[in-house]
């Protein structure tokens, strides 16, 4: 497993100028939001914005079990 430090020193060696680490907690709210804007219509336009995706990008452990 890396760890913060090595994995900002290669940020940084890519050119970031900051890199942050965060927990990779759930978004429920964000969810419940997104999908009400994609049932109002207001994603149209953005294909790739669905309700699966915003599953996936809002429950970070649905995309790497254990985050």
């Amino acid at each position: 497993m890396l760890n913060p430090t090595t994995i900002k020193e290669y940020a940084y060696s890519l050119g970031f100028d900051t890199a942050r680490i965060t927990s990779a907690e759930a978004l429920s709210e964000a969810e419940r939001v997104i999908r009400e804007r994609i049932a109002q219509g207001l994603m149209e336009g953005l294909p790739w914005f669905t309700a699966e995706r915003a599953t996936v990008s809002c429950y970070p452990d649905a995309l790497l079990p254990g985050a």
